[in-house]
């Protein structure tokens, strides 16, 4: 279920429909040098989900990288108390059922700035996507900010993707493209992302990219 891409950091994919669309999940984990895992937008957490963590190491920080990607984090909460939850300015107002450690920007946490440097993607509000940064494995690790979604799909998602441009190819939503609120600040959060050595992009949805990653990000957000 846990698959390795890089020493210390892994996805878990899983089947995921949302309104129709069929774009599959994925939670991104992180071993930090302290031994403590770093999950990424956590996805549904079944009985060998949880062993094959256990096994990894123990869960020390949950990160909730949009306004979005939290439905599963009561359920890891419980089976994790000792975890700390991060979420994106605004969520905590969201999910009032749950107590949040702190709210996500641009600065550095102190519990994996020696792993881990962080953007904020603003002139999105609806999203506030903040996007991660790991230098070991020269990974960006993003959540909605782009799809790369295998062809061939489902009809209603074929439609979809052939609507927003984006078919058989990675790119930007039409969803994220007219949730934009501040495009000249989100430009500049796009290029501040380029100052970050990645070859890889690892995305919520779809394949991740393994290679000319900053060119494909680059190019998707030339619309900017």
């Amino acid at each position: 279920m846990i698959n390795q891409l890089a020493p210390n950091l892994w996805t878990v994919n899983l089947p995921h429909r949302f309104f129709g669309l069929e774009f599959g999940v994925r939670m991104t984990i992180v071993r930090l040098q302290d031994g403590g895992l770093w999950l990424h937008s956590p996805v549904s957490l079944s009985s060998e989900l949880k062993q094959e963590l256990n096994h990894l190491g123990s869960v020390k920080y949950l990160v909730a990288p949009n306004c979005f990607h939290h439905v599963f984090l009561g359920d890891y909460i419980q089976a994790y108390p000792q975890a700390e939850l991060y979420g994106v300015p605004g969520l905590a107002e969201k999910r009032k059922d749950l107590s949040f450690k702190g709210t996500l920007d641009s600065t550095k946490n102190s519990g994996w700035d020696n792993d881990l440097q962080q953007q904020l993607i603003e002139g999105i509000p609806q999203f506030n996507e903040v996007v991660f940064y790991h230098a070991d494995s020269k990974s960006l690790i993003s959540c909605d900010l782009l799809l790369n979604i295998p062809v061939p799909q489902p009809l209603w998602t074929r439609w979809y993707l052939k609507f927003s441009g984006i078919y058989g190819k990675p790119g930007v939503s039409k969803v994220i493209k007219m949730a934009v609120k501040d495009r000249s600040k989100m430009k500049q959060s796009i290029e501040s992302l380029m100052n970050w050595d990645f070859d890889r992009l690892i995305l919520s949805h779809g394949l991740v990219i393994e290679q000319d990653a900053k060119l494909i990000l680059e190019r998707s957000f030339a619309w900017l």
